[in-house]
């Protein structure tokens, strides 16, 4: 089983909101099928997706 989010789109079309669920290791596009008019849309998750740096320090440790 794959693990999923549920992400808040805005449709171009209508300007209506709505819910979808994206799997977690999804590609970076993906279609989107908003459920009020219907019209598809490519999301590129990408562009949202946060990033960080993880900085390791190892022990000053004096022998």
């Amino acid at each position: 089983m794959h693990a999923k989010k549920r992400v808040l789109f805005k449709c171009w079309y209508d300007q209506r909101e709505f819910t979808w669920l994206v799997p977690l290791d999804s590609k970076a596009k993906i279609i989107v099928v908003c459920p009020f008019c219907e019209k598809e849309a490519e999301v590129d998750l990408n562009r949202y997706r946060e990033s960080y740096v993880e900085v390791q320090r190892g022990g000053s440790e004096v022998v």
